[in-house]
């Protein structure tokens, strides 16, 4: 068959298809490693240099990838910035004497344009920089920002392109043989150590179960033997199972004269669900992503008195508080589990931590690729509720917001002996420089949700009350700049005395609305249409 994948190669190369769509390489990177198929695998890894990296870029992506997969993609694309950090540093102190800039003198100790040092080491965090057209609009910013009369020889330039490209390319090809090779083995490792695995005892050594007539076996070859009526009676999905027609088992099939049914979950599920069967005492496990997944167990089986007991001992149990990639891996599980109500519960909590491929790498494998894309959108759409929320609150001349009294005579530069007779004090229906000020912060900073934690509604109150402090601080030193009196020694009186009157009902609204904003969005519904 290698003949005919060499044929296939060629008539491929001959059409010379570009891997120019983000979607486009994913997907190939993900079809070509399933199949095994490293060159064109390699090749669409190096594509995915060429597009942003984040999860906010990638949403659409997420499903045509599996998440080993992902994982493995973002492995090498670290790997890459690892090299090209030090390869590009020992690139930029080498100088890069062919292209300079004499008329505005902007240069490095080594001889290199400021803007082209700068744009150099931006390749070691984003890959995707390193492209032509982006290094002429760099040097197109910095002849328009300098009004620098700088030049550049299409032979000089075609040189030093040359030379960043072999040390780029020499970066990947370091990167790709420490990390693909590396995944290759851990999967081929996993596979070998399920193989020599040897059944270990049964764990339910507190029954007799001399007379069992099944054994479940699980992922990591663990045999149990169980009951077929006490299965099927706890689970229609065990019920169909055994009243098919059953096919003559062949001798790996067959332990001790019992038939064996494998199943895909591994042994300390399976033992906490078959406990769950009998009259023993069971215990849940200590951690709630292992709760969680006992708990979709009972649900991918259809083991509705068993889930029950399950849930109610969730609830009356302590688990220790979640940490951030704990809670998304615990989303992952209630996601793909088909647990809806935990997965809304979750999702929520997971807007009080980053969402990065720094912060969730290890965590990536546990999702199915179609969950973090949920999860994605999920965080978007809250953004931008939160978003538009803030922006409403700028429309302060209109109820319940119209409280404010214009500040402006209090800060204004005047003090009350010096300032225009036709200057307007005590109008109604402003919004204070310093409260437009907040809401804007944080509608500029809204670019950040997936780099830092969601606004949280709950801290709007401290940082309403931070913001008016520093109000007042600063306006009780201020001057008159004609006399030099003190404008208001005591700072604004104005805002303090709309604060003192209606400043908690105005902090209770702003919350109110917030968390109104965050609740309208849900992952449940989506969850269950997308499935």
């Amino acid at each position: 068959m290698e003949s005919i994948l060499c044929g296939i190669r060629a008539m491929i190369a001959l059409q010379n298809p570009p891997l120019i769509r983000r979607e486009t390489a994913f997907e190939v990177y993900s079809l070509s490693r399933m199949h095994g198929l490293r060159q064109e695998a390699l090749q669409a890894a190096r594509t995915t240099l060429t597009f942003p990296f984040t999860f906010e870029d990638l949403e659409d992506e997420l499903e045509a990838i599996h998440s080993i997969y992902l994982h493995e993609l973002w492995q090498y694309y670290q790997s890459v910035r690892t090299h090209l950090r030090s390869d590009l540093e020992a690139f930029r102190a080498t100088g890069t004497p062919v292209l300079t800039c004499p008329p505005c003198g902007a240069n490095t100790s080594h001889g290199t344009p400021v803007w082209l040092d700068d744009y150099i080491g931006s390749i070691a965090e984003s890959p995707a920089l390193f492209d032509l057209t982006e290094f002429h609009m760099c040097f197109s910013r910095h002849i328009i920002q300098s009004r620098c009369s700088c030049s550049m020889p299409n032979k000089a330039v075609r040189a030093f392109w040359t030379d960043l490209t072999n040390v780029v390319h020499s970066c990947m090809t370091k990167a790709e043989s420490a990390i693909l090779p590396l995944a290759e083995s851990q999967t081929a490792s996993s596979t070998a150590s399920q193989q020599n695995a040897s059944p270990t005892s049964p764990l339910l050594n507190q029954l007799d179960i001399s007379d069992a007539d099944v054994i479940i076996q699980s992922c990591d070859l663990v045999d149990f033997r169980v009951h077929r009526r006490t299965l099927a009676i706890s689970s229609p999905f065990f019920d169909d199972l055994f009243s098919l027609p059953q096919p003559q088992p062949s001798d790996n099939e067959v332990v001790d004269g019992l038939p064996v049914v494998r199943l895909p979950e591994d042994a300390e599920v399976l033992s906490g669900l078959f406990t769950m069967l009998y009259p023993i005492p069971s215990r849940l496990p200590n951690a709630y992503d292992k709760a969680l997944t006992l708990l979709a167990a009972s649900q991918k089986y259809e083991m509705v008195s068993v889930q029950s007991h399950i849930r109610l001992e969730i609830q009356s149990t302590k688990f220790p508080t979640l940490t951030g990639p704990e809670t998304f891996r615990s989303y992952a599980i209630s996601s793909s589990g088909q647990l809806p109500s935990e997965a809304e519960k979750l999702a929520r909590l997971t807007l009080e931590f980053p969402m990065t491929f720094e912060y969730l790498c290890d965590e990536l494998p546990s999702f199915k690729g179609w969950a973090l894309r949920e999860l994605v959108g999920f965080r978007k759409r809250c953004r931008d509720n939160i978003v538009s929320c803030f922006e409403s609150f700028l429309k302060l001349d209109q109820p319940p917001f119209n409280i404010w009294i214009s500040c402006t005579p209090d800060t204004s530069g005047y003090c009350s002996h010096c300032r225009p007779n036709s200057y307007e004090s005590n109008v109604t229906g402003f919004s204070p420089p310093w409260l437009t000020q907040l809401f804007q912060t944080y509608i500029n900073e809204s670019h950040e949700a997936f780099s830092k934690p969601l606004f949280n509604p709950q801290g709007i109150r401290d940082l309403y009350l931070s913001a008016l402090r520093d109000h007042i601080n600063s306006s009780s030193n201020s001057s008159c700049g004609y006399c030099g009196r003190k404008i208001h020694p005591l700072g604004c009186g104005c805002c303090s005395r709309v604060h003192s009157l209606e400043g908690e009902k105005f902090c209770k609204e702003l919350t109110d609305r917030l968390t109104v904003a965050l609740s309208e969005v849900r992952v449940l519904d989506l969850m269950l249409l997308s499935r």
